[in-house]
């Protein structure tokens, strides 16, 4: 969740939510689509989380099944990995800039793979 203007009442009721159940977690940045909230997440994933494996991503408005996800775990390498459904934009709109992306659905990546794009977005940051 984009925790860059959250209003008094948004964060409170994140702190309930949070006190609760301990699920949700904000980064710096307001809540956007396509202006580096996921590079954000994959930051703060590095950061707290590095001593995982996997670092998933997913939207609010998918689901995963837990059962089928924990069964395909042990075949992911641990390095390099990109589990998920990348979007080529030059197959969709056969425009001449050419890129690929991660759909927001749901995707999952290695820790390694993690902390290269967070090195990179961290170098790229500096330079705007």
């Amino acid at each position: 969740l984009g925790g860059g203007g959250l209003d008094e009442t948004a964060r409170k009721a994140i702190e309930v939510e949070n006190a609760t159940n301990g699920d949700v977690l904000t980064v710096p940045c307001w809540e956007n689509q396509h202006q580096g909230k996921t590079l954000h997440w994959f930051a703060l994933a590095a950061a707290e989380f590095g001593s995982y494996d996997y670092v998933a991503k997913m939207d609010q408005d998918t689901f995963v099944w837990p059962d089928e996800l924990r069964a395909q775990i042990p075949g992911f390498s641990r390095e390099a990995f990109y589990g998920g459904l990348p979007v080529d934009v030059y197959r969709r709109n056969f425009v001449e800039d050419r890129f690929v992306f991660m759909n927001g659905g749901f995707f999952v990546l290695s820790i390694d793979l993690v902390r290269e794009v967070t090195e990179f977005f961290s170098s790229t940051k500096k330079t705007k």
